[in-house]
């Protein structure tokens, strides 16, 4: 059965000021799959990103044109709510963020914020949460600890965590290793890999190119923020795409 449309782009371009760094993006993401944006430092993934989950609200002078929509919602219109779709759409960044304060609040800001009061509720979330980031038995006999003590590894799955706390329908990682070592990055892709598995409808931009072949369902690759290239890893990866492959030569030769 055809998977259906979860997040269709139309159109969309977006300026910071003068600078016009996304160009004409048309985009389809489906139901329960995984695509990862690849390209260029500064290419526009991360803008991307930021435009669906509408954190370039944030940012002064930017103006946004074409259409997203969200299970045919256009998420744009001025009777949508940001933080009801930030509840929707949970995102995990670059940097480990944990809020400096304890690994349990930081997994029950997001319910608390969103109504939830009642403790045995919010246990059970912290609880679920931290096990889908399977982070939970290494925290479990600290979590009125600050979340700041804890190793970059840890930090990027107990924000892994907080994401998944709201429950949302989509998740996005913008580039969530790379302020990791090789050691903490593979505890990190694990989770990744796990949600995938788990059918979590899930952008994940990402230079871990091995990673992304074996996750992903679809991989867009991304230059001057323009769409140049999209298919299957086996597609996108093939020797007849030369600018991807180029590309993928000069992350320290990995091969894929």
């Amino acid at each position: 059965m055809e998977k259906k449309i979860k997040i269709q782009v139309r159109d969309l371009n977006l300026y910071y000021g003068q600078n016009h760094a996304l160009h004409g993006v048309n985009m389809d993401i489906k139901e329960n799959s995984v695509t990862a944006l690849i390209g260029p430092s500064g290419c526009g993934k991360s803008t991307f990103l930021k435009c669906i989950n509408r954190m370039n609200d944030l940012v002064d002078n930017v103006r946004i044109e074409g259409s997203i929509e969200i299970d045919g919602e256009n998420i744009y219109a001025p009777s949508v709510d940001t933080t009801v779709l930030r509840k929707k759409v949970g995102m995990v960044f670059q940097q480990p963020n944990p809020f400096p304060m304890s690994i349990y609040d930081n997994i029950a800001y997001g319910p608390r914020v969103h109504g939830i009061k009642d403790k045995k509720i919010l246990d059970q979330i912290v609880e679920e949460s931290l096990q889908g980031a399977a982070i939970f038995n290494e925290v479990k006999d600290r979590l009125k600890k600050s979340a700041m003590g804890l190793s970059g590894g840890q930090q990027q799955r107990v924000s892994i965590a907080r994401a998944l706390a709201k429950q949302p329908q989509i998740l996005f990682f913008d580039e969530p290793t790379s302020a990791l070592d090789p050691e903490l990055t593979a505890e990190v892709l694990k989770v990744i890999r796990q949600l995938a598995k788990e059918h979590m409808t899930m952008v994940i931009v990402t230079h871990e190119m091995k990673f992304a072949k074996e996750v992903s369902d679809r991989i867009i690759f991304m230059e001057e923020g323009i769409i140049k290239a999209e298919g299957t890893p086996d597609e996108l990866f093939s020797k007849d795409n030369e600018r991807v492959m180029e590309f993928i030569g000069h992350l320290s030769g990995e091969r894929v």
